[in-house]
Formats: structure tokens, C-alpha cells, sequence
């Protein structure tokens, strides 16, 4: 820090920066003319902005497996939500059809005995 204020152009230019006015009459903090520290090079976000978004999105990455297995630890709100959610419906189960020959053949004697009768 014993270099020349002229060694030093970045610095002697927010020295020689006007403050500008804000709406009421309110003067502006020389260091919000300095220019934003940004995370990547031709971003909008400045670093603070960034650092809170990632702390956000991790945050999440670890509260949401928690919450979803504390939630469907509880056996009636998984009832619930099967309940809820039901996208396929089946119709009544009706009568089996025959497995076998023998099944078949007499099934096929049941239903010529009964037209026989009518």
C-alpha cells in the first residue's frame, strides 16, 4: 500500500466519482458506484446474489428427501394420497375363463343344459 495514488487508477477513479442524487434528495454511497462484483464474467448476478440462490438450492436438496420420508412414514397419508390418486380404474373382476380342457368341456355342458332348459 506504498505504491502512488497514480499506480492506483481504480481506486482514484471512485475517489473522483460524483456522487449522484437519489429521488428525495437523498445522496448514494460512493461504494454503489463502484462497479458490482459479479461470479462469472457478463452475469447479472452479483456474488451476494449467487451465494444466497446456491445456499436456497441447497437447502432444498437436503430439506425435500427429509420432509417426502417423514411424510410417507405416516401409513395413513400414504392411504391418503393412494386414495387420492387413483388414475387407473379397474373394472369388477368377472368370471374367470377356463384353465384347462376339462374346465372347458363342462362349462360348455353347463351353458347347453341351461339353453336346453329355457
Amino acid at each position: 500500500d506504498t505504491a502512488p495514488a497514480t499506480e492506483r487508477p481504480a481506486q482514484l477513479e471512485l475517489l473522483n466519482t460524483p456522487h449522484r442524487s437519489l429521488p428525495g434528495g437523498v445522496h448514494s454511497d460512493r461504494r454503489s458506484h463502484a462497479r458490482r462484483q459479479t461470479m462469472w464474467k457478463g452475469s447479472g448476478r452479483t456474488l451476494f446474489q449467487t451465494l444466497v440462490m446456491e445456499n436456497f438450492k441447497f437447502s432444498l436438496f437436503v430439506i425435500t428427501p427429509i420432509v417426502t420420508a417423514a411424510l410417507f412414514w405416516n401409513d395413513s397419508f400414504v392411504e391418503l394420497i393412494v386414495r387420492n390418486r387413483q388414475y387407473i380404474r379397474y373394472p369388477p373382476e368377472g368370471e374367470r375363463p377356463p384353465v384347462n380342457q376339462e374346465e372347458l368341456q363342462e362349462r360348455l355342458q353347463k351353458a347347453r343344459r341351461a339353453k336346453n332348459q329355457d
